[in-house]
């Protein structure tokens, strides 16, 4: 993935990957590749993203079909963050990312702790009839908020859970400002 050099924000998002074992090149010089400006309303975000907006507006009617549909919003604090993530990887078992290795995963608990300890993490779950279908992580560095690593029920594929909880976070985080 690429990082914008302008936000004050990567340079403290690629320490913290650093500390958690990864290997990081430079941070690329263009914001446009990584984030939307803050500055675009929702509409512009949904015009410049019309297509899958449509993907979302499909999936998402049929699943209300199957029941009430929800987005859990957790902001992590303390302890929360290991819990929240053992809920996000309980949808391994049945998710197409079920062949992630047990170091990748590990990885991804230090990355979590790290900037959970900064107030930074989101886990996003999109429920249907309360159960969870799909989940997103979202870390939140300054005004950037960056996506990562969504994991979905393989049963629910024909709704495209991962795209339902993607467009269901962005909505939630331009409500937010």
């Amino acid at each position: 993935s690429r990082l914008p050099t302008r936000d004050i924000a990567s340079t403290g998002l690629v320490n913290a990957l650093r500390r958690c074992g990864f290997t990081t090149d430079s941070v690329v010089s263009t914001t446009h590749e990584a984030i939307s400006p803050a500055e675009t309303s929702w509409s512009d975000f949904v015009k410049a993203h019309h297509g899958l907006e449509r993907s979302f507006r499909r999936g998402w009617q049929k699943a209300v079909q199957l029941g009430s549909v929800t987005l859990d919003t957790i902001e992590t604090d303390g302890a929360s963050a290991e819990e929240e993530y053992e809920r996000y990887l309980a949808l391994y078992p049945v998710s197409w990312r079920g062949g992630t290795g047990t170091r990748v995963l590990e990885y991804r608990r230090r990355l979590i702790q790290e900037m959970e300890r900064r107030g930074r993490v989101r886990i996003y779950f999109l429920r249907i009839s309360g159960r969870a279908v799909s989940a997103i992580i979202w870390f939140r560095l300054a005004q950037v908020a960056l996506a990562s690593w969504t994991v979905y029920d393989l049963r629910f594929s024909c709704l495209s859970p991962g795209t339902l909880v993607l467009w269901a976070a962005h909505e939630e985080l331009y409500k937010e400002g």
